[in-house]
C-alpha cells in the first residue's frame, strides 16, 4: 500500500491508552494535578456567567447594598482563588509532562543506539528517526507528545465545561441547544478531512525537509565552509536550497488553502449559532419571558458554548494529528531491536586468543538494490596474523570490515570467529572482540581520560590511560587526562586538529586492548613522521592480536604477514608482499606507482 493511502497504526483512543499507561509510570501526581486543574477552569467559567445574573437579580430584588457586595466579593474571591489555583497546578503539570517527555526522548535515543547499524544508514529509517526526534523534542503544545498530553487535559476542560453549559442552556430552549450543537460540531468534519490530509502526505515533505536540514547544515558548519567559499559553492548550495523550498512551500499551500476553507466555514457556522441564539434571548426579553438577570446568564452561558464547542473542536482536530504523530513515533519505538541474542560467549572463556577470523562465500548488498558491493569473499586469518586489506576506492573495503563487526549481515555465505558463526554470537558479546579506529572521528565532550578509556569514571584505570596516550604519541599534547574536551561543549575545551584526533582513537583502541584490532586507514591524517612511529609500533600494538589493516598507503603492507587486494568487490590477489610483487598484478602496479611518487619518479619521467 502506497504511503499516501495507509491508515494510522492506532487510534486517537488507544494512543491515549498508551500516553496514560506512560504517564503512570514516570509519574502518577500528573493526573491529580489534571483533575485539579480541569475542575477549576469549569468552576471558574461557571462562576464568571452567574456572577452578572446574581448581580442584576439582586439589584431587582432590592437587597441591601453590604449584602450584595458581600456576594460579588466571595464570588470574585473564590474565581481568584481558582485561579491562583489552576496557574499552580498548570505549572506543576507542565514541569511533570516536560520529564516524561524527556522520559520518551531516553526511549528514541536508545532506539537510535540499539538498532541494527545497517538501519542507521538506511535513507528511509533515516526520515523515520528525523520525525520521531521532531516529535518528542518540540516543545510546541499543539504537536507531537506534547500536543497530545495537554490536548487530552484540555479537551477534559472543555467536554466537562460543554456538559454543565448544556445543562444551563436545556433550560432555555431545548432546540436552541439543538441548533448550537449542530452548527458547532458540522465543522468537526472539515477539520477532520484536513488531518487526514496532512497525515497521508507528510512523508512527500519530509524527505523535502531532510534535504533542506542537510544544505542548512553544511551551509552552516564551520569545517565545510572553507570548501565552499574556496569552490565557490555557495550559490549552487543556494539555487539547491531554493529548488528545495519552492517544493516545500508548494505542499505548505496546499495545507494552508484547507486550513483558510475550514476556518471560513467555522465562521459561517459561528455567524449561524450567534443570529439564532442570540436572537432567541433578546426576544425573549422583549417579551418578558425571562429577566435581565437571566438574560446575561444565557448570554454568557451562549458565548461560552460556543468557545467550548469551537476549541473542542479545534482540540478535536489537534489531538488527532498529534495522535498521528504519536503512530510514527509508536512505530518508530516498536521498529525491530537489534537483537543480543547467539550463544552467552564471554572472552575469557575463549581458549583461542588471539582468535581465527573466517569469510566463507561472503557477499553483500544493500537492501532494495542488486548490485553486490561484495561478491564472494572467501579467507582465513589464522590466531595473530597481521592482515592488509588493500585496493582502489570503492573495492569494498570498509563494507568488508563493517561486516566482521557485525554492523552488516552477509546476504550470502558467512563469517566465522574462532569457528562459530557471527550471527551465532551474542551481539555485546561479540562486540567486546573488536578495538578499532574507523575512519569517522567520535570525540565526546568528556574528559581525555573518558575519551580515552570509554568507561564510567569511576572504573578508568588512569595509569593506563597515560600509558595509552604516550603510546599514541598525545602524552605531550595531553598532559592532563581530566581536561575537558570538545569547545562546543565548554569554553576552555580541548580542540584537536585531525592528526591528533586520530591518535586519540588510536589510545582508545589501545586502551581496549581486544583481541582483534581493526584499523582503518589509522595514518590518513597523520604526518609522515608520525605515520613512520605508528609503522615502527605495529608489532607492539598487534601483540597477542589477531590485526586486519586498511589503508591506500601500500607502505603499509610490509608490516603485515599477508596482503587481501580488493578489486571491484572481489579479492584479486592474496599473498605476501614479494609474493604479490613477483606476480606483477594489479597490486605490483599499484605500488610501483605509488613508489615513484616517494622517490621522485614521476619528476624523472616528466
Amino acid at each position: 500500500m502506497s504511503s499516501d493511502m495507509r491508515k494510522p497504526s492506532y487510534s486517537l483512543p488507544q494512543n491515549l491508552i498508551y500516553l496514560m499507561k506512560h504517564m503512570w509510570k514516570y509519574n502518577r501526581n500528573i493526573f491529580l494535578f489534571i483533575f485539579i486543574s480541569v475542575l477549576s477552569g469549569v468552576m471558574i467559567s461557571v462562576l464568571g456567567v452567574y456572577l452578572p445574573k446574581i448581580t442584576l437579580d439582586g439589584i431587582e430584588q432590592g437587597w441591601k447594598s453590604s449584602t450584595l457586595l458581600m456576594v460579588i466579593g466571595g464570588i470574585s474571591i473564590t474565581i481568584a482563588i481558582l485561579n491562583f489555583v489552576q496557574v499552580r497546578t498548570e505549572a506543576e503539570f507542565s514541569v511533570i509532562q516536560d520529564i516524561n517527555r524527556n522520559h520518551f526522548i531516553h526511549e528514541v535515543e536508545k532506539i537510535v543506539m540499539s538498532c541494527a547499524y545497517s538501519k542507521v544508514e538506511d535513507p528511509v529509517i533515516q526520515v523515520k528517526m528525523e520525525q520521531a526526534a521532531g516529535i518528542v523534542y518540540t516543545g510546541n503544545v499543539r504537536v507531537g507528545l506534547n500536543g497530545l498530553a495537554i490536548g487530552s487535559k484540555n479537551m477534559l476542560n472543555q467536554i466537562l465545561s460543554f456538559v454543565v453549559f448544556s445543562f444551563i442552556l436545556v433550560t432555555l430552549n431545548p432546540f436552541i441547544l439543538g441548533i448550537l450543537i449542530i452548527t458547532s460540531f458540522s465543522g468537526s468534519v472539515i477539520a477532520n478531512k484536513v488531518a487526514v490530509y496532512e497525515h497521508r502526505n507528510r512523508d512527500k515533505w519530509a524527505g523535502i525537509d531532510k534535504k533542506i536540514s542537510y544544505i542548512h547544515r553544511n551551509l552552516t558548519d564551520n569545517a565545510k565552509g572553507k570548501d565552499i567559499r574556496v569552490y565557490s559553492c555557495v550559490d549552487w548550495f543556494k539555487r539547491v536550497l531554493d529548488e528545495q523550498i519552492v517544493e516545500r512551500f508548494i505542499w505548505l499551500k496546499r495545507v494552508m488553502n484547507l486550513q483558510f476553507g475550514k476556518q471560513a466555514f467555522d465562521i459561517f457556522m459561528l455567524l449561524i449559532q450567534n443570529g439564532l441564539a442570540l436572537g432567541w434571548i433578546s426576544y425573549s426579553v422583549l417579551n418578558g419571558q425571562i429577566s435581565l438577570g437571566d438574560f446575561m446568564l444565557y448570554f454568557g452561558a451562549i458565548s461560552q458554548f460556543s468557545g467550548y464547542v469551537n476549541r473542542m473542536i479545534n482540540g478535536l482536530t489537534d489531538l488527532k494529528k498529534s495522535s498521528l504523530d504519536m503512530c510514527i513515533l509508536r512505530d518508530f519505538l516498536e521498529m525491530e531491536k537489534e537483537t543480543e541474542g547467539g550463544e552467552d560467549i564471554s572472552l575469557l572463556e575463549m581458549k583461542d586468543i588471539p582468535p581465527s577470523i573466517t569469510f566463507e562465500h561472503v557477499s553483500f548488498h544493500y537492501p532494495n538494490q542488486e548490485k553486490e558491493i561484495l561478491s564472494d569473499i572467501n579467507f582465513t586469518v589464522k590466531k595473530g596474523e597481521k592482515i592488509a586489506l588493500v585496493g582502489s576506492n570503492g573495492a569494498g573495503k570498509t563494507t568488508l570490515i563493517k561486516m566482521l563487526c557485525g554492523f552488516y549481515q552477509p546476504t550470502k555465505g558467512r563469517i566465522l570467529i574462532n569457528d562459530i558463526s557471527l550471527d551465532k554470537w551474542n551481539r555485546k558479546k561479540a562486540y567486546q572482540l573488536y578495538s578499532a579506529v574507523f575512519q569517522d572521528i567520535m570525540i565526546l565532550p568528556f574528559s581525555v581520560a573518558q575519551n580515552v578509556a570509554m568507561v564510567k569514571e569511576d572504573k578508568i584505570d588512569k595509569e593506563r590511560v597515560r600509558k595509552c596516550l604516550e603510546i599514541a604519541g598525545l602524552k605531550e599534547r595531553l598532559p592532563d587526562i581530566e581536561e575537558k574536551m570538545v569547545k562546543a561543549a565548554y569554553e576552555n575545551g580541548i580542540e584537536l586538529s585531525g592528526g591528533e584526533s586520530q591518535k586519540l582513537l588510536l589510545a582508545r583502541a589501545i586502551y581496549k586492548d581486544a583481541p582483534i584490532l581493526v584499523l582503518d586507514e589509522p595514518t590518513a591524517a597523520l604526518d609522515p613522521i608520525a605515520e613512520s612511529k605508528l609503522y615502527l609500533q605495529y608489532n607492539e600494538l598487534t601483540e597477542r592480536k589477531t590485526s586486519i589493516f586498511i589503508s591506500h598507503r601500500l607502505a603499509s603492507t610490509y608490516f603485515c604477514d599477508r596482503i587481501l587486494f580488493l578489486e571491484k568487490g572481489k579479492i584479486a590477489e592474496m599473498g605476501s608482499h614479494e609474493e604479490l610483487m613477483n606476480q606483477n598484478g594489479s597490486y605490483a602496479q599499484m605500488f610501483e606507482i605509488q613508489s615513484s611518487y616517494y622517490q621522485g619518479g614521476v619528476e624523472k619521467n616528466g
